[in-house]
């Protein structure tokens, strides 16, 4: 089985610097562009974020974006794609004064919605995206990376205490 949209963001994320935190703000702000998934920019595109076609490498021209907003949505082979151009084109650039480094490690809601305000990512209010993000993560699934290696961790911490403890005894 596949990793779920939401878990695929969430790893990237994680790949990419971010804290957990902020990578399940990345999660949620994907939720709130795509109502949950459900728009036809993500129907039609597999746009996750709303991104418009500005000849990145991993997109094409999809659908029309409306007439106030103006251009074409980005249109990606799949999901994963639309991540990608997210995670390792867009963010890494510095924008607005906020670089990539402040907005991986924002820490609340209106922290990364203000970073992402400053970037010119949005038009719309903090307020109005703050409420977006914050109703999106109620719905977010993800298992932690943690959780998710429990296991091998466990082994692993395991076999460093038995190196340890056969260093001392030989010692």
């Amino acid at each position: 089985m596949s990793e779920s949209i939401d878990q695929q963001i969430y790893n990237a994320a994680l790949s990419k610097g971010f804290t957990p935190t902020s990578a399940k703000f990345l999660v949620a702000q994907a939720r709130h562009e795509t109502g949950n998934y459900t728009s036809n920019v993500f129907k039609l595109n597999n746009n996750l974020f709303g991104m418009k076609y500005a000849k990145q490498p991993l997109a094409s021209q999809g659908s029309p974006a409306p007439s106030n907003e103006g251009g074409v949505y980005a249109k990606y082979n799949s999901p994963a794609d639309s991540i990608k151009d997210q995670v390792d084109r867009y963010f890494v650039k510095t924008m607005g004064g906020v670089t990539f480094e402040e907005l991986k490690a924002s820490q609340t809601p209106l922290e990364y919605a203000t970073n992402l305000k400053k970037r010119g990512y949005y038009t719309d209010t903090i307020e109005n995206y703050v409420s977006g993000i914050e109703r999106a993560l109620l719905r977010i699934k993800v298992i932690d990376i943690v959780k998710k290696n429990y296991g091998k961790i466990i082994l692993g911490l395991t076999l460093i205490g038995y190196s340890i403890y056969l260093y001392k005894k030989k010692g």
